[in-house]
């Protein structure tokens, strides 16, 4: 919505709906996920600036399995997403 707002005035907009990503943001957190398991951080900002420069305006960058978690979660119910959410949290958060 807000890329077609601001065309016009040449304010370009991204959205980017990365996983997890191995940076300090989990560093008190200790996360089940081992850095290997998570994006690496150069990756995911080439691939969003390449993105950008091609005039996209949705990203999910990425592993695969990020981007079909995002695809799936529009076809099953709001429920079960949010049960998923959860543990996905849960797993970070180590809780």
């Amino acid at each position: 919505i807000f890329a077609r707002e601001l065309g016009a005035t040449g304010v370009r907009v991204l959205a980017v709906c990365p996983g997890p990503i191995a940076t300090g943001f989990f560093a008190d957190k200790k996360p089940d996920l081992t850095r290997d398991e998570m994006d690496n951080p150069k990756a995911i900002v080439e691939e969003v600036l390449r993105a950008f420069d091609r005039g996209k305006r949705v990203l999910i960058p990425g592993k695969l399995s990020v981007r079909l978690t995002a695809f799936f979660t529009r076809l099953i119910p709001r429920a079960l997403v949010a049960q998923y959410g959860e543990s996905v949290v849960r797993k970070l958060n180590h809780v």
